[in-house]
């Protein structure tokens, strides 16, 4: 399978996950921050096709992108764990310009 097509498997896939609402997103990030993994989970999995999205237009051509939504994964993932971070969504595109320029 060549990159492009495992890009678009795993867009399909991220675009699977429900996103939560306003009120949801609040409780899980409050459950998960105490150490419930699952509500840390459903959070990540609905921000993963947004995290997606942000990373492919921050990206530039040369770069792959593949790494770069793992890096952007993994700094919402930091978000998600930062309790000092009330709205990691506000947070989202910063994180993912630092993550794109490592």
């Amino acid at each position: 399978m060549d990159k492009r097509d495992l890009l678009k498997e795993y867009l399909a896939e991220a675009a699977s996950y429900a996103l939560v609402r306003r009120d949801q997103e609040q409780e899980l990030l409050i459950r998960g921050r105490g150490g419930d993994k699952a509500a840390l989970t459903q959070l990540m999995h609905s921000y993963i096709e947004i995290v997606a999205i942000i990373s492919l237009k921050l990206t530039p051509q040369s770069v792959d992108a593949i790494e770069t939504i793992q890096a952007a994964n993994e700094a919402m993932i930091e978000l998600l764990r930062d309790s000092s971070v009330d709205e990691p969504l506000l947070h989202l595109v910063g994180a993912i310009q630092r993550a794109v320029s490592k």
